[in-house]
């Protein structure tokens, strides 16, 4: 598992199929983005903790024109999705529309390798 509290530090996680963001053991905060310091109490004081797989829909988008990247799956959807711990994570609804998806869905999150590169995407869980 990855020591550095980074977005590196939590891409290596995503690699190795976890999911986890650093975790303040003084006050219990998630840091997200990834540091190596609580903005809550300023602490040092982290360890790496597993997050839900689970959240609800915070905010999405369609994207019409992109990168050349992700050129090929326009238009996709990016959304902001809260876990059960309260974390904010930003990513791509597989599968989905804009005109499927509401503020509020629960999505579950997967972790998986595309392209070469860790990741993680969202999917719309029925009847949320």
């Amino acid at each position: 598992m990855a020591d550095n509290f980074s977005i590196k530090g939590f891409y290596e996680n995503v690699a190795n199929g976890g999911l986890r963001v650093p975790h303040c053991r003084n006050c219990q905060n998630y840091v997200m983005p990834p540091t190596s310091i609580c903005a809550n109490c300023l602490s040092t004081d982290l360890e790496w903790a597993k997050i839900s797989r689970k959240g609800r829909v915070v905010s999405f988008s369609e994207i019409h024109v992109s990168n050349k990247k992700f050129q090929r799956r326009t238009p996709y959807v990016v959304s902001i999705v809260e876990t059960e711990e309260g974390v904010r994570l930003p990513g791509i609804i597989k599968d989905a529309t804009a005109r499927e998806l509401r503020i509020g869905d629960t999505v579950s999150i997967s972790v998986s390798s595309e392209d070469g590169s860790p990741g993680y995407f969202f999917n719309i869980l029925k009847n949320s």
